[in-house]
């Protein structure tokens, strides 16, 4: 797997079988295999950070299944993409969304509170920006979203902003070796909070049956696709620092959250409310 564009190399080590060292002075982007198993964002994250591993961004993810079709013939090359397929599941990169009316922020995997929410304050990224801290950036409305040729996705200031320009560069050549243009999902379209993040899978249309690269936004349940399948490689040798989430009150907070849509769903079951005789009214504010 080489370098290409000035982009590091790119490596994926077996955990069981190749020592990790915290000394990679190679210069080589460094995944670690297994996968993790197919959860939520926030769950995907945890089981990272108990490995001591960083989830991988975007720029990272373009970077390690560009690499996969240099060299389809790899080790874990077939898995890799194999995991980009929709209904299977899906790759989560770590970059969370904040979406504003003038546009949208973009930071590297952003902290996890202990309730497992994705963490995103406007003026803390707005003072971030101003510090000159690379890992927030932000992009101003008109980026095309929806269906697009390769060429504009290379081009689109949202995917440069979200993967950089090379890194955006590398996904249009992704999206190539699919037989549909490329799709970008609509940032603020699935969160009420306007907080999401990203995902990056091949997805097959329901009209034309066609597969395509699609980079897609999420509130991090896997609620805009109805399940969460999505996984990641971590990386052994991130920029940043490993986040140490609290898996107690993680698990706790996602059985609240499954409760509340349980009790969602459930309106169904009476004609008023959806309650049933001597059943409250569900408080979907309280957490």
């Amino acid at each position: 797997m080489k370098e290409i564009m000035g982009l590091a190399e790119v490596e994926i080590l077996d955990k069981e079988t190749t020592p990790l060292s915290s000394d990679h002075s190679s210069g080589k982007l460094t995944f670690v295999y297994p996968f993790t198993e197919c959860e939520g964002y926030v769950q995907v994250a945890e089981q990272l950070s108990l490995k001591g591993l960083a989830g991988p961004t975007m720029e990272e993810t373009a970077n390690l299944v560009y690499s996969t079709f240099q060299n389809p013939e790899g080790r874990y090359s077939g898995e890799v993409l194999s995991k980009l397929k929709y209904l299977s599941s899906w790759l989560w990169a770590f970059n969370g969304l904040l979406s504003t009316k003038s546009g949208v922020y973009i930071q590297d995997d952003p902290k996890i509170s202990d309730d497992g929410e994705v963490l995103m304050d406007q003026l803390e990224l707005e003072n971030k920006i101003k510090e000159g801290d690379t890992s927030v950036r932000f992009v101003p409305r008109g980026y095309k979203t929806g269906r697009q040729t390769s060429s504009e996705l290379s081009k689109n200031t949202f995917v440069k902003a979200l993967a950089g320009e090379e890194g955006a560069q590398k996904l249009a050549e992704i999206a190539d070796k699919y037989p549909q243009d490329p799709y970008v999902g609509r940032p603020g379209s699935i969160s009420l909070s306007g907080i999401e993040v990203c995902i990056l899978e091949a997805y097959v249309s329901f009209f034309s049956q066609k597969e395509s690269l699609q980079i897609s936004v999420d509130n991090g349940f896997g609620s805009g696709r109805g399940y969460a399948r999505g996984c990641a490689l971590g990386i052994s040798n991130p920029k940043r620092g490993v986040q140490i989430l609290n898996s107690q009150k993680i698990k706790e907070a996602r059985e609240r959250t499954i409760a509340r849509w349980t009790a969602f769903f459930n309106l169904a079951r009476h004609p008023f409310y959806g309650l049933l005789p001597g059943e409250d009214i569900p408080n979907f504010r309280d957490k």
